[in-house]
């Protein structure tokens, strides 16, 4: 994985940049209603979505999973380990989609549990009597 000292550098980053947007969101509602506010709303709504763009980039390169469930990308956050496969589960904190899937799962265990051939007790033995 990464360094730990790059993780906090990123982090930092990170909520410097929510700091700052923050403020500039306290100081546009000082301003009268009228197209300088609106003005100012649109700009900082343009670094919000910059910010959350570089944030999913960071995270890329760090390695998380990212949802497509809207743009810029959410980022993925583990959900613990599949209890019978051992693999790690990932889950969208907005849309609740995982990685990997719950039907990956089924498919695998569909797949991994042997089937009974007329001829064979496995699936093995049941594909060389079909030959």
């Amino acid at each position: 994985m990464a360094d730990e000292s790059l993780i906090t550098q990123i982090t930092e980053y990170v909520r410097a940049g929510r700091e700052t947007i923050g403020l500039f969101r306290a100081a546009a509602s000082l301003l009268p209603k009228g197209d300088k506010r609106d003005k100012a709303e649109l700009e900082i709504a343009a670094a919000e979505r910059s910010l959350k763009l570089s944030e999913a980039v960071a995270a890329r390169s760090l390695g998380y999973k990212l949802c497509q469930c809207e743009f810029p990308p959410n980022i993925m956050l583990s959900a613990g380990y599949h209890p019978r496969h051992d693999k790690e589960i990932y889950k969208c904190p907005k849309c609740d989609n995982q990685v990997p899937t719950k039907a990956y799962f089924e498919k695998r265990d569909k797949f991994s549990a042997p089937i009974k051939a007329e001829s064979g007790s496995d699936w093995v033995s049941g594909r060389r009597r079909r030959r």
